[in-house]
């Protein structure tokens, strides 16, 4: 976690007016019922698996629906929802001795996976963002009290506010009722061993709501990512193009040929997943699918897992 007054900030080098109710402190409270999903691995733009933890034995089924949205600071919205805003089906599996379950979305009606990645590399504008919304369902039914993570603004700068700002991208989001919450930028996955200016093509910023407001509003909390000022800091990069693997080395420091920016949080039953694409300030020379694993709740104390862990591209 980053945070700008309330904390120490945590980086990782490899990736992946809303009021404050004063009311009681909200719990995380895992019982059989209350699934939740803990990983996504997106692989050539596609979501292929999730993985998540439940009551051992417990038998759950994972659905989503997607809908598009228009990133702005000012004027977000979100556009109408695909297919009808139905639930469709990902597909099941019976949480093991660990409480542990997976879908492979391969298996079922996707065999592909689901795409997550916008139709569009566009500012402003509903076909460049793209949310997917998950719900598991377990044997005993959908929680009744299960609501969806709230988000209400996500919002990357232009390319003129970005050449305003020496060339700094950024991502801001605003995000209520979830258990956790991470925001990302990228211009492209990091590489090790790269050291040219640029090469840092990631930055990524993340909280557990749960635990840091444990004792004061507890779950659910408002969070707001901010350049300056909120809760957070906004996750930022210096955008690869003057001296970017794009141009000189395509290989040990690839470049997508967008800016995307990402935003995912997670409550019992419920977690989204919201994407943007934006043009570059200059055009890339080679292009990449989006491979990484979106992290739920990563072990920051321990150094585990970032929330976004990029893989290596194709």
């Amino acid at each position: 976690m980053r945070q700008n007054s309330r904390g120490k900030r945590i980086r990782f080098v490899m990736l992946s007016a809303v009021a404050i109710f004063l009311a009681a402190p909200v719990p995380r409270v895992f019982t059989a019922t209350t699934p939740i999903v803990r990983t996504s691995e997106v692989v050539g733009n596609n979501m292929r698996k999730v993985h998540g933890v439940a009551a051992p034995g417990l038998a759950v089924s994972l659905q989503f629906r997607q809908r598009n949205f228009k990133e702005d600071d000012r004027d977000f919205d979100f556009c109408g929802w695909l297919a009808g805003g139905v639930w469709r089906n990902l597909g099941t599996a019976t949480t093991g001795s660990d409480g542990k379950w997976t879908v492979d979305i391969t298996r079922g009606g996707f065999p592909t996976g689901v795409s997550v990645k916008p139709v569009s590399v566009v500012e402003q504008n509903c076909s460049g963002g793209l949310y997917t919304e998950l719900q598991v369902v377990s044997t005993a039914g959908v929680r009744t009290d299960a609501q969806a993570p709230l988000l209400s603004m996500l919002n990357v700068p232009s390319r003129d506010a970005s050449r305003g700002n020496g060339n700094q991208r950024w991502v801001e989001a605003d995000v209520a009722r979830a258990d956790t919450i991470a925001a990302a930028i990228s211009d492209g996955p990091d590489m090790p061993g790269t050291e040219h200016p640029g090469s840092d093509d990631i930055d990524e910023d993340g909280i557990d709501v749960c635990k840091v407001y444990e004792d004061l509003t507890g779950c659910g909390t408002p969070i707001e990512f901010r350049r300056v000022g909120g809760d957070l800091v906004a996750p930022n990069i210096q955008e690869d193009f003057e001296t970017g693997g794009s141009v000189l080395d395509p290989i040990s420091d690839p470049e997508f040929d967008f800016i995307t920016g990402m935003v995912q949080a997670h409550a019992p039953s419920r977690s989204f997943i919201a994407i943007a694409t934006l043009p570059r300030l200059e055009e890339a020379e080679t292009s990449f699918n989006i491979n990484v694993n979106i992290n739920g709740l990563p072990n920051i104390s321990c150094g585990g897992n970032p929330f976004f862990s990029f893989l290596k591209v194709s």
